[in-house]
Order: structure tokens, then C-alpha cells, then sequence
């Protein structure tokens, strides 16, 4: 009861104040994704973190990001000007510190253009002649061994291509730095040649699972919340009881955050039936 809590000790209340803060705490600096996903289902020195860390630190092709690109031309990707608006992409991604690398149709192009020039490094460039450019795409096409391995790059109809950028590391920050970064070229990008969205790969699955978790925490504490002062309400009818049921929340709410905010758990989709259930 209310008055059996009034005479709780000091050291009780202190404990209760605590709580509230290191809950409030937590809180704010809880998020989704400070580890690779899959990653916090095991202890650190579990087999599958183990070589999760061995395979992320030798190899940079772990950590992708794809991005669709469409050119809604009749010449399409046949176009110098989408295969330079799509390297300026490349280009301008490139500036991240933990940028790795990237695998475009414009690598090819420039490899089958220099192969045509005797191989002369100064013409590992993509043709400015819109006939040069897509005789370079039909040669890449009619080299492949299976349909397969061209629609890896281009689609059938020449207008949909994909950019697949590879990152050393991986963290929410370099996570958000990236796609801020490839958005803004997106926005900024007025000539209509080529269009982008932004998304796929591991961090861009990441990306959404974050996101959605986040967002889906945040919406279930305002139901959890709402659920009890309503409860209180209606079922107790008594504010004074909305307010025990508040308070009984913002208590279990406060030390289970308190717990993954201590033991560096991240909020993931494992986390978000703990907190209903506390």
C-alpha cells in the first residue's frame, strides 16, 4: 500500500532514486545495433563471435552496402552520362574513412575500354560517345558465360544496375555516417540521369532492423504506459492507483535498462519481450 511505502527506510528511497536515474540514464543512451547483428545471441568468446571477428577483420567484403541505380532513358546505362553519374557515386563514397572499396558496372566498362587500347592504362576511362559506350556493354554481355552472371550488373533492359560499396568495420556510427552520406548525393543530385535507393546489403538490412526496433521499443514503453494509467483509471478507478501502477512501471522499466545498459547489451529484437515481460 501507499502508506506501507511511506515507510520505506532512507536507504530504500535512495535505492528506488537510483534506480529512476540510471533507468533514465539508460535510456537515453541505449540504442540498436552496437553489435553486428546475430552477434549479441552468444557470449563474447562463444565459437560463432569468435570467428565473426576473425572473418570482419581479414575481409572487407563482409561489411556491404548495396544501392540500386536506374536510368529511366532510352539509352539507359548505354549513356556515358549514367555511367559517370554513377562513378561520381562511387567517387564521392569514397571519401569515408572506412571505405574498402566498390563493384559497379563502371569497373568493367573502363577494364573492356583500356582492353581495347592495347592496354593502355591512360584509357581506363568510360567512353564520352554514346556508340563506344554501349559497344563496351554489348561486349561485356555477349563475354558472359550464363544470363546469370551479367544481371549481377545490369539488368535486361540496360536501365537498373546495382553499386555494391564494402567497408572495413562496422558500427551505428559509421552505419548512419554512410547513409547520410550517400543520401545527401541522392538529394543533392538534380540532372535526373540516374536515379538511386539506398538500402540493401548487410548494413542496409541493418539498418532497417535497427530502425524498426528502435522505433518499435519506443512505441512499446507509450503502450505499456498508457495501458497501466488507464488500468488505474478504469479498473481501480482511483488516480491515486494509476499512479502506483506508473510508478510499479517506471521501476521495473528503470532497473531493466539499468541491467542492459551496464552489461552492454544493445536493444535488439531479443530485448523487446523482456521488456513487456518486466
Amino acid at each position: 500500500s501507499l502508506s506501507a511505502l511511506l515507510r520505506l527506510p532512507p536507504v530504500a528511497y535512495s535505492g528506488i532514486v537510483l534506480i529512476l536515474f540510471l533507468g533514465l540514464g539508460a535510456a537515453i543512451q541505449l540504442q540498436a545495433g552496437r553489435e553486428m547483428l546475430g552477434t549479441t545471441l552468444f557470449y563474447a568468446s562463444h565459437p560463432f563471435n569468435r570467428a565473426f571477428s576473425v572473418v570482419s577483420g581479414k575481409f572487407i567484403g563482409v561489411n556491404q552496402l548495396i544501392v540500386i541505380a536506374h536510368a529511366p532513358s532510352e539509352a539507359a546505362f548505354r549513356d556515358p552520362r549514367a555511367l559517370e553519374a554513377l562513378e561520381t557515386f562511387q567517387h564521392y563514397m569514397a571519401e569515408d574513412t572506412q571505405f574498402g572499396g566498390a563493384l559497379a558496372i563502371t569497373g568493367l566498362t573502363k577494364s573492356i575500354t583500356r582492353m581495347f587500347h592495347e592496354d593502355m592504362p591512360k584509357w581506363e576511362i568510360i567512353p564520352d560517345d554514346i556508340n563506344a559506350a554501349g559497344q563496351v556493354i554489348f561486349r561485356i554481355i555477349a563475354s558472359a558465360a550464363t544470363p546469370s552472371e551479367v544481371e549481377k550488373f545490369l539488368s535486361t533492359d540496360y536501365r537498373t544496375t546495382t553499386v555494391t560499396f564494402f567497408y572495413q568495420d562496422y558500427s551505428p556510427e559509421i552505419l548512419d555516417r554512410i547513409l547520410t552520406r550517400a543520401r545527401a548525393f541522392v538529394t543533392q543530385q538534380q540532372n535526373g540521369v540516374v536515379q538511386f535507393r539506398i538500402g540493401g546489403g548487410i548494413l542496409g538490412v541493418l539498418a532497417a532492423v535497427h530502425t524498426a526496433v528502435e522505433q518499435a521499443f519506443w512505441r512499446t514503453w507509450g503502450v505499456l504506459f498508457l495501458c497501466m494509467a488507464l488500468g488505474g483509471v478504469v479498473l481501480g478507478k482511483s488516480l491515486r492507483v494509476a499512479g502506483k501502477l506508473l510508478a510499479s512501471v517506471l521501476l521495473t522499466q528503470g532497473a531493466l535498462l539499468s541491467v542492459l545498459w551496464l552489461a552492454g547489451i544493445d536493444l535488439n529484437m531479443y530485448t523487446l519481450p523482456v521488456v513487456v515481460l518486466s
